[in-house]
């Protein structure tokens, strides 16, 4: 084999690399687990081969969920979803058989997929989870914690802000909110997180959720002192978004219960985009 014709294979794999998968890198387990649909702890039972490719390497695994954090499952045992060589997804043989992980997951049809936009796999042993956990950074040391600290990262996304506003749906949902009464002076994305959730937990058809489930309520402030409702950000786990109607829920909350100051960063920058966490359920 000539020395172009290797160097012509390397730009072909480059690419493929290069373009095949495209991603924000979201950082640590307490950041990256609230893109995720999912958050479930269990063991690698083996692994799957997909016979249609044209490789033998496994690209998913099956997995025995042991406990559910977050979201909504069905089975005892799930598929999950790594690298086939063109998805931003991590390499299944990450995940040895017999060992147990704590995986933050998103739907892949009537399975799952573990993603690499973030830390979204911590491994549990000897009762404590390790993995690069607070950090921003790609490049950041290991955190070793135990039960009571996943707990409080799980359920308290606002101390861990995404720091990103992000939104599918159409623009003809947009819609303005007008607040007269709203001082602007310095912002508490955890006041308004807790006091959201509160709220809406009291409403009938939210209150029967069996299971925890988050979503972020993105809004902008404007130099008009409004604050524009954007998106509730799309969920990938049954609709459950539209199925309970919280875009608009939240609007109605926020008309006629948010009597309480809003505060925000001085200097602004307008538009200042807030995307405020919201866990309602039970677990």
């Amino acid at each position: 084999m000539t020395k172009p014709f290797l160097f012509t294979l390397l730009l072909i794999n480059i690419s493929i690399n290069t373009f095949g998968c495209t991603c924000k890198y979201y950082g640590g387990f307490a950041f990256a687990n609230q893109i995720a649909d999912i958050i479930v702890q269990g063991k690698v039972l083996n692994y799957k081969c997909d016979e249609n490719l044209n490789f033998t390497d496994c690209i998913s695994m099956n997995f025995e969920v042991k406990k559910i954090f977050r979201g909504q499952v069905f089975k005892d045992t799930i598929l999950v979803y790594g690298d086939n060589g063109m998805a931003c997804r991590p390499y299944i043989d990450k995940f040895k058989i017999g060992e147990e992980w704590l995986l933050a997951l998103n739907k892949l049809d009537s399975n799952y997929e573990i993603l690499i936009c973030g830390e979204l796999a911590l491994k549990f042993k000897n009762k404590s989870y390790s993995g690069k956990i607070y950090s921003r950074q790609y490049r950041s040391h290991e955190d070793l914690i135990t039960k009571k600290e996943l707990l409080n990262v799980i359920n308290s996304p606002y101390k861990y802000p995404l720091n990103t506003v992000r939104c599918y749906q159409n623009d003809q949902i947009i819609k303005m909110i007008d607040y007269y009464n709203y001082p602007l002076t310095k912002f508490s994305l955890e006041e308004l997180s807790i006091k959201l959730s509160s709220e809406l937990m009291k409403i009938d058809q939210i209150k029967k959720i069996e299971f925890k489930h988050l979503f972020h309520l993105n809004m902008s402030i404007n130099k008009n002192g409004k604050l524009e409702f954007l998106c509730i950000e799309r969920d990938y786990e049954g609709n459950i978004n539209e199925d309970l109607g919280l875009s608009y829920w939240c609007q109605k909350v926020l008309i006629e219960k948010m009597d309480f100051t809003i505060e925000c960063r001085y200097p602004l920058k307008y538009p200042e985009y807030v995307s405020i966490p919201i866990i309602i359920g039970n677990n």
